[in-house]
């Protein structure tokens, strides 16, 4: 999943691919914590 700012280039794309992603930041959250819980909780809202 790639959660991007709507004024990002790439959200005109149908499909980005691993190398689009080169020189982004991303996060990463542990298999099984919270952070990834309260993200996907906090977007839904």
């Amino acid at each position: 999943m790639v959660v991007l700012p709507e004024a990002h280039p790439l959200c005109v794309k149908e499909k980005i691919e691993i190398e689009n992603l080169e020189n982004e930041p991303f996060m990463l959250s542990e298999h099984g914590g919270k952070t990834a819980f309260t993200r996907r909780n906090n977007f839904l809202k």
